[in-house]
């Protein structure tokens, strides 16, 4: 029997992994037309593995996963969708910005759960060739990635709102 605790946080991350591959998905379309979505794109397979990997871990633990909390984590990519970008109908830079944000705290929440498994493994030796170092080493360089990404959209964001700051100034010329 798996601890409880245990089991209700490897349902939650069973969860969030499922909305995160959703959600990273999306962005990666939203970012098709530039080099970010190559990359989003890539990532978002490196999560689907992570993913499936978390669910075998949840079988070998005999732990159902939740229904309610998958279908929580589907309502929740689609409902942050409709946020306030400073855009009504267009993909805008600040949305780029706070999608990274939220992606590179997941990650930070992912590299956290491979650390647990790393731990669990004494209590747990069915655990015990879960691949969870190599899925921390990854998190560690999607996170790198993700802040070079970020760094990137906040020049871009920054750069696009003052053109149109400059753009929406009265003229000085009579």
């Amino acid at each position: 029997m798996t601890n409880r605790y245990l089991s209700i946080y490897l349902k939650d991350h069973l969860a969030m992994a499922k909305g995160g591959v959703d959600f990273m998905r999306r962005v990666a379309e939203s970012n098709s037309n530039n080099p970010l979505g190559d990359e989003l794109h890539q990532m978002s397979e490196e999560l689907e593995e992570e993913r499936d990997t978390l669910s075998d871990l949840l079988d070998r633990l005999e732990v159902e996963p939740s229904q309610l909390k998958m279908a929580g984590a589907w309502l929740a990519e689609k409902a942050g969708r409709f946020k306030f970008n400073g855009e009504f109908t267009r993909y805008s830079p600040l949305s780029r910005v706070l999608e990274l944000e939220f992606l590179m705290a997941a990650v930070q929440a992912r590299k956290g759960l491979w650390k647990l498994i790393l731990d669990a493994r004494k209590l747990y030796p069915v655990l015990a060739d879960v691949p969870a170092r190599r899925l921390e080493v990854q998190a560690d360089g999607q996170l790198l990635r993700l802040e070079t990404m970020h760094q990137r959209a906040v020049r871009q964001m920054l750069k696009t709102g003052q053109q149109q700051e400059q753009e929406e100034r009265p003229s000085d010329r009579p």
